[in-house]
């Protein structure tokens, strides 16, 4: 699995552009997203959505202790066809 690092480095190799460059666009890219995952989601036709869920909190035992958890966000990612078509061959 690759890092931001190593994800830069490929993306500025890709674009033909220097990797200070390649990291900003990476960056405002990833700021974009963030965003837009916090308003509820994001959709890429064929690749993949990603989508804000809420997780209900639980209550229980463990141990003979009582505990609780918070509702939290979290997100629910859906792999497109066109990308599962790809991983698939």
């Amino acid at each position: 699995m690759s890092g931001l690092k190593d994800f830069v480095e490929a993306y500025a190799q890709k674009r033909g552009i220097s990797k200070t460059q390649a990291e900003a666009e990476v960056r405002a890219f990833l700021d974009v997203l963030k965003a837009k995952l916090k308003e509820g989601g994001v959709s890429f036709k064929g690749i993949l959505t990603l989508k804000k869920v809420l997780k209900k909190g639980r209550s229980g035992k463990c141990n003979g202790k009582e505990y609780t958890t918070e509702d939290k966000n979290s997100l629910k990612l859906t792999i497109g066809a066109e990308l599962e078509q790809e991983l698939n061959q």
